[in-house]
């Protein structure tokens, strides 16, 4: 305990129990324990926590109505105002707008408008480009669930701003039209951040802390077998495409996918530059990941090496110069999202197997881990964040199960 006097108030600093060893120093600067002591504070204890250490910070021993009515002043150490005080600022909202954070700190005025919410949401979007470096594609699922919950706040007729809050609602209506268990808890996850940065930066509740993602069933990865994928890589070559350039432009995609397990805006986005045939490496650019993506490089193998340099030969043949390295034969730039979905629908249907593009990357991932692959490496290659995510391709065929049955024995 220690205790220093001035004209006859007392200033004590204690330090109560603690499991932790405490330190020379004080827990405070020394300047603020000096400038209470010379103002001269009589001080009882109030035990407050601070990280691992506990400490009792002494206050003036005098009534809180004493201080309410202004006949005693706060110490010098710097207090939050209390909760009543922190409320009576917004005693002038009225009662059906005001939403109370759940710390208490303050209430403030929800929109009561659904233009009001769109200018928030679009305050919400460019603030996710400009400050949390999302990707155009993450900002498209932001707006797809937002329109969709939206509608659900119009069709609901309930005023606003309740209606805006009853999420646990938007999610029963979607199960009721029929969406299945992996769209509604993709909207769930998209419409979240938006109620997080309310929360985070104006103060609003936030109904997503009151209930869980809704459920899904956890599925295998999709992935084709070895058969399928060189039965897909076959469809591609032997199309009759219109000219040899859309013909190896055509198998350099689909390969390009299947053997280095680029994404489709990864693919979309690739620059001649990008890929080194002399090095053996294709260098990714703004991958999936949160700040913009986050970039890595992936390794060209011996087949998909051939098929990437009899592509490299057709375009050198037409004199394509521009800075997409799968580029349209017309005008020379890469090739859009149209143009790719039209390669993929004409190969699926020469093929007779319903694969979709990331399906193929699935496939990549999946063999990957079944040629031994340890579990690291494949994550890098695939560009997971988590190595869970790569864990979750590790998947058993029905030829492997019959294998490894035969080696069963009782003799």
């Amino acid at each position: 305990m220690r205790s220093s006097r001035a004209g006859g108030w007392s200033f004590r600093l204690s330090r109560g129990r603690s499991r932790v060893r405490p330190s020379s120093s004080p827990p405070f600067p020394v300047t603020a324990q000096q400038e209470a002591t010379k103002r001269g504070f009589d001080c009882h204890s109030v035990p407050f926590r601070l990280s691992l250490r506990a400490f009792r910070v002494e206050v003036p021993s005098v009534s809180f109505a004493e201080m309410a009515e202004g006949s005693a002043s706060f110490p010098p150490i710097p207090m939050f105002p209390s909760t009543s005080q922190r409320a009576s600022a917004y005693e002038d909202i009225d009662d059906s707008s005001r939403n109370r954070f759940a710390s208490g700190r303050h209430r403030v005025a929800l929109p009561k408008s659904l233009e009001s919410w769109d200018r928030r949401f679009r305050d919400f979007c460019d603030y996710a480009v400009t400050a949390l470096g999302h990707s155009a594609a993450t900002l498209h699922g932001y707006r797809h669930a937002y329109r969709d919950f939206r509608r659900y706040v119009e069709e609901s007729g309930a005023p606003l701003p309740d209606a805006f809050l009853d999420v646990e609602g938007w999610v029963r209506r979607n199960r009721r039209r029929g969406l299945g268990p992996v769209t509604v808890n993709t909207y769930w996850r998209q419409l979240r951040p938006f109620f997080n940065d309310l929360e985070r930066r104006d103060g609003v509740e936030n109904p997503f802390r009151r209930m869980k993602a809704p459920s899904q069933p956890s599925r295998i990865a999709k992935a084709f077998k070895p058969a399928d994928c060189r039965k897909i890589l076959a469809a591609a070559e032997s199309f009759p495409w219109p000219t040899s350039f859309q013909r190896t432009r055509a198998v350099a995609v689909i390969a390009t996918i299947l053997y280095a397990g680029l994404r489709r805006g990864e693919l979309l986005r690739l620059t001649y530059g990008d890929v080194s045939l002399d090095d053996g490496t294709i260098r990714i650019i703004r991958g999936k990941g949160r700040g913009g993506g986050k970039d890595r490089t992936a390794y060209i193998a011996p087949e998909l090496r051939r098929i990437l340099e009899e592509y490299v030969r057709e375009r050198r043949k037409r004199n394509i110069v521009g800075p997409g390295f799968f580029s349209s034969e017309r005008t020379g730039q890469g090739i859009s999202l149209a143009t790719l979905r039209r390669i993929h629908k004409a190969v699926r249907r020469a093929s007779g197997i319903a694969f979709s593009l990331h399906g193929l990357r699935h496939s990549f991932v999946t063999m990957l881990l079944r040629s031994g692959v340890p579990l690291h490496v494949a994550r890098e290659l695939a560009g997971h964040t988590s190595i869970t995510t790569t864990a979750g391709y590790l998947r058993v065929w029905d030829e492997d199960k019959r294998d490894q049955i035969r080696k069963v024995s009782f003799r």
